[in-house]
């Protein structure tokens, strides 16, 4: 299967500077066989939610992007941005039976109600989920993940709504407070073991899951983190055990990156083109 690299230069669901130039950065070190870039949209003056119209607008060519690349029985990797373009990549496929893994310091389950940021980036997976703006809900239609698909990793900052609204949801929640009591290994094959069930698996991979003191490239980053061979080391176990249909790699921002993030995405890249044949 051809590994199909998706550039997905955004971050005004982050509204954060910098990861808006992940692709234009790293050509060096990808190839991108597509990428695309946000669109200011004068809408977004009007409404509490900041960048609504410019994310909704990325997030619909991306997942037109993803379509076609699921359509050439091709692998897609998508590599950006804020975690807000996993709108478009998620929901370009069918979630009916297919496990999503969310790795990651946050929750991303805000919905527009309750988020205090008003972030886009904080709120992909509960509008996945049909939670949350109208608009983005519309985009992922009947094609929801259904929470009893989900699976977070390394999770250590939630705001208390959220967190609140997972737990109503029953979502799987791998904190890093659980990881330190049960050990790496355990909770790697807890995780592995939750996801056999499902025909295929999505990997988001957000590089703030990771600790600050190795991975400085991210635009929001949390202490206490995960290691990163015990990162890249649980992706590998995914790949190994079961079929991954498509991925993400996302929160790169290269003004904060010493070269060291950097060198995180080429490893998971590595792993990736071992395991998509």
């Amino acid at each position: 299967m051809v590994i199909k690299k998706i550039g997905a230069a955004i971050n005004a669901g982050c509204d954060i500077d910098g990861a808006q130039y992940c692709v234009e950065r790293e050509q060096d070190y990808f190839s991108f066989d597509a990428a695309l870039s946000s669109v200011k949209d004068p809408r977004d003056s009007d409404v509490p939610i900041l960048y609504k119209y410019e994310v909704l607008d990325f997030v619909t060519r991306l997942q037109k992007i993803v379509k076609g690349t699921f359509s050439e029985h091709s692998f897609p990797l998508v590599f950006g941005g804020d975690h807000s373009l996993a709108i478009g990549s998620i929901s370009a496929a069918s979630n009916k039976n297919r496990g999503v893994i969310w790795i990651d310091a946050h929750g991303d389950f805000n919905t527009d109600v309750i988020s205090e940021s008003k972030r886009i980036h904080g709120m992909p997976l509960a509008n996945l989920c049909g939670l949350g703006d109208a608009d983005f809900v519309a985009l992922v239609g009947e094609n929801t993940v259904p929470y009893e698909n989900i699976i977070y990793f390394g999770i250590r900052s939630l705001d208390p709504l959220e967190e609140a609204l997972m737990h109503e949801k029953n979502l799987r929640i791998v904190t890093m407070k659980e990881i330190n009591e049960k050990g790496y290994d355990q909770a790697i094959q807890e995780t592995v073991d939750f996801l056999r069930k499902f025909e295929s698996v999505h990997i988001s991979f957000d590089l703030d899951s990771i600790d600050p003191t190795v991975v400085k490239g991210v635009s929001t980053p949390v202490p206490n983190g995960l290691k990163k061979e015990k990162a890249l080391e649980l992706i590998e176990t995914v790949f190994k055990t079961v079929p991954v249909s498509s991925m993400d790699i996302v929160e790169y921002n290269p003004i904060n990156d010493d070269g060291k993030t950097i060198g995180v995405v080429l490893d998971t890249l590595d792993i990736v083109e071992h395991y998509i044949k």
